[in-house]
């Protein structure tokens, strides 16, 4: 999910301070209303005037005692906000640790996540059968963290969990489906992306849609429920993102070739039943033949839409190498045209941007793979990935950020040395492999008439491998970062939650973060924890409660 999400904090009294032990505004308002403030302003006011005497200098004297009351109630509020930032929220799942780990019969991957108006969270992915091949797996839990029951009957799956398989009368009857989006339609019906592999070989991209029930809606697509897409050969589903009027849109990968050998991007738009209405592909790599570029995710903004993703071999960058850079497609609706006026080449490349992460890494060639993509109010697009790099010790990755204005245009004022508008880092440590799944915007929570209104900050997840018992196995990695790309202090530690179930971070079983949105003002993430018998879906929230400067 991406976009702009305004914060609603929950009501919380400070501690006692000066002349504020029993302080109305934070007994009645929310912190980040002007009523609040008003409120905190006369109080504090009318505490200095009672105790004024006649006396010039004591009326200063009061004066001043009332300024620090003031200053002393922002204080200890905001300190009071930020005790429990980043946390585990044990209000969510298992009481005390703020996750729920479920188990399904067959080693279950997930892969995306979406919330309903109901505060109910839903999450998809892939799980396998006894016969070995794969299926697509939807749950939805409660409020509180634990399995709704109601959902999942009728598609002869466990309560709280459904899981589905479609065959297609105009492909072979496939082997093996997954999921890689899910998305919510206004009237709370639930369509799931992905890919199916056919029994003769050959892939294609998947769409389906549940009721709110979890049962199959059979009225969708042109099969029973789903709509199979072939974008000309070899193809996925990797992307969905649903309009205003509920038409979809989705994004993913189309090979050019039969031989499979070049890959393009592919934006198809659905009508609101999922039949095609329109699909285009964008060639990053100027039609040479063997070259792949693949689109990870959708971001929409008005009449934008903003696929991005990987590209392979730009010679303008890279002296004719072969490398892998973050790649950005900008289309106009209604007919999903490329945007004249986007990119830094729109003469020759309207509608195109590259960014390369070399500049990083002096000395070294990288290979960057972008995986997230979100709008923000002003425009702007921040991708998320990784960047790889080869060193004296082998190859690793980092956790890499980039940020462009709302015209493809890199925006210098993120991220700094060595290269502008680009931030790349670590969980934990060096020499690991890091990198981001899914990342979400959010807006500053006050002051929301002015420019703090567009100082959206960022938090993203995906994997955090730690060195410090040798080859450990990867954690949840979830960071958060101010708007300029510096690291919040104020969130886990420098910025940084490393969470692992049940043991100290590096110590236990692999598990990644795959998907990540905000829960009100929490974030949640969900991903995948490897078990000594299993693989299944693992679901993490945060306490987040920051309410000043330029946090949330």
């Amino acid at each position: 999910m991406s976009g702009s999400i305004t914060i609603a904090p929950e009501r919380q009294r400070h501690p006692p301070m000066i002349e504020c032990l029993q302080c109305t505004p934070c007994n009645v308002y929310p912190r980040t209303s002007s009523r609040y403030w008003l409120r905190i302003r006369e109080h504090v006011m009318q505490t200095s005037q009672n105790r004024t005497d006649r006396n010039s200098g004591g009326s200063r004297r009061h004066r001043w005692l009332a300024i620090l009351a003031l200053a002393g109630c922002l204080t200890n509020v905001a300190a009071c906000a930020q005790n429990y930032d980043g946390k585990p929220d044990p209000a969510f799942g298992i009481p005390g640790l703020g996750w729920s780990n479920y188990a399904y019969a067959g080693a279950s991957f997930a892969t995306a996540v979406a919330r309903q108006n109901d505060g109910k969270i839903l999450a998809a992915g892939t799980t396998t059968l006894a016969s070995g091949h794969t299926v697509v797996i939807v749950m939805r839990l409660n409020t509180s963290g634990f399995l709704d029951t109601s959902f999942g009957a009728g598609t002869g799956s466990l309560p709280g969990i459904g899981t589905y398989f479609f065959s297609s009368a105009d492909f072979a009857v496939p082997t093996d489906e997954s999921a890689s989006a899910i998305a919510l339609q206004s009237d709370g019906k639930i369509v799931v992306a992905g890919t199916f592999t056919a029994s003769t070989g050959g892939t294609g991209g998947l769409l389906f849609r549940l009721l709110a029930n979890g049962a199959v809606d059979a009225s969708f697509g042109s099969d029973g429920g789903a709509q199979f897409l072939d974008c000309d050969s070899q193809s996925s589903l990797a992307a969905i993102a649903i309009l205003p009027d509920n038409r979809i849109l989705t994004a993913g990968t189309g090979q050019k070739y039969v031989s499979g050998t070049s890959a393009d991007f592919c934006a198809v738009l659905h009508d609101a039943n999922g039949h095609p209405l329109m699909q285009k592909f964008v060639d990053f790599s100027d039609g040479t033949v063997g070259v792949k570029d693949n689109a990870s995710a959708i971001a929409v903004a008005g009449n934008r839409v903003v696929v991005a993703g990987s590209a392979q071999g730009r010679p303008q960058h890279l002296g004719g190498s072969n490398d892998t850079n973050f790649a950005v497609a900008a289309f106009i609706l209604p007919n999903l045209d490329l945007d004249a006026g986007f990119g830094p080449n729109p003469t020759t490349q309207p509608g195109l941007a590259i960014v390369p992460f070399d500049g990083q890494f002096p000395g070294g060639e990288s290979a960057d793979a972008c995986r997230a993509v979100a709008i923000g109010v002003d425009g702007g697009i921040v991708l998320g990935g990784e960047a790889y790099v080869t060193t004296a010790s082998g190859t690793v990755s980092y956790w890499a950020v980039a940020k462009l204005y709302s015209n493809g245009i890199i925006n210098a004022g993120f991220g700094g040395a060595p290269v502008p508008g680009e931030k790349i880092g670590i969980y934990q440590s060096v020499g690991a492999y890091n990198g981001i799944s899914s990342l979400v915007l959010q807006q500053n929570s006050i002051a929301n008439n002015s420019e703090d209104h567009f100082r959206e900050n960022i938090i993203f997840g995906g994997n955090a491998y730690s060195f410090f018992q040798g080859n450990a196995p990867a954690d949840f990695g979830i960071h958060r970062m101010l708007f300029n790309g510096d690291p919040d202090s104020a969130f886990g530690s420098a910025g940084n939650v490393i969470f692992s179930p049940g043991s100290e971070p590096g110590n236990g079983s692999p598990q990644y973060v795959t998907a990540l949105l905000l829960d009100g003002n929490r974030p949640l993430a969900v991903g995948v924890n490897y078990t000594a018998s299993n693989v299944d879906f693992l679901f993490l929230r945060l306490q987040n409660d920051k309410l000043f400067g330029d946090g949330f």
